[in-house]
């Protein structure tokens, strides 16, 4: 062995032949920032969204910012969702819901709560496209369908014999929305599973009714 072969540096602990390139993402120089929520990163566009009192759009590979979507109006912001099947960007507040086209930057539409009610969370259905939303004052569950972007729901869920509906979660596994609802109650919304109809095609096999169910098995 030559040590004068070698360089020492190479044997040492902090050797590391990899290089790595730091992107900084600070939203602070751009306008609409204000009230950050939430953030999620698109694989169709590649790129970084920002929710708050409006949406920044960060290019994910070189971190150089690209536009600010103004939501008008828009105050205490919650969280955003992609829709998979509409490729939709969901961004809901207390009294909005906003959807985004991410492929153009572009509002598609804002729908405003009704009769008062407060939202409290939402959670989308990638079998079939339903944007459900439940509200702190209000016993019932909104739906409205990946194709709908009106202010009128698609459908409603009435929660009043299990209290006021709160946290959400999919189960991808069994097709089905479960929603907590008052103090002690978790209740479990039907809405379609994947198949394949032996044909390679995506097909739904379950029942997506959006009901309540009330029997198992």
């Amino acid at each position: 062995f030559d040590p004068q072969m070698f360089d020492p540096s190479m044997f040492t602990v902090i050797f590391n032949p990899n290089g790595y390139t730091l992107n900084t993402y600070d939203l602070s120089f751009y306008p609409g920032t204000t009230n950050l929520v939430d953030i999620e990163y698109i694989q169709l566009t590649n790129a970084v969204y920002g929710f708050g009192d409006h949406l920044v759009v960060i290019d994910a590979l070189y971190g150089y910012y690209i536009t600010t979507i103004d939501f008008i109006g828009n105050t205490q912001s919650i969280e955003m969702e992609f829709n998979p099947v509409n490729s939709y960007l969901y961004c809901l507040s207390k009294q909005y819901l906003w959807i985004v086209d991410p492929t153009s930057n572009i509002l598609v539409s804002s729908v405003t709560f009704s009769g008062g009610a407060l939202a409290y969370d939402m959670e989308i259905n990638p079998f079939n496209g339903d944007v459900y939303i439940t509200y702190e004052n209000k016993t019932y569950i909104d739906i409205w369908a990946f194709d709908n972007f009106s202010q009128t729901k698609t459908t409603f869920i009435s929660t009043t014999s299990y209290g006021y509906p709160g946290a959400m979660v999919f189960n991808e596994y069994e097709g089905d929305m479960y929603v907590t609802c008052g103090t002690s109650s978790v209740i479990r919304i039907s809405g379609g599973e994947p198949g394949d109809d032996f044909t390679g095609a995506f097909v739904f096999t379950g029942n997506p009714n959006r009901v309540i169910q009330t029997s198992y098995g």
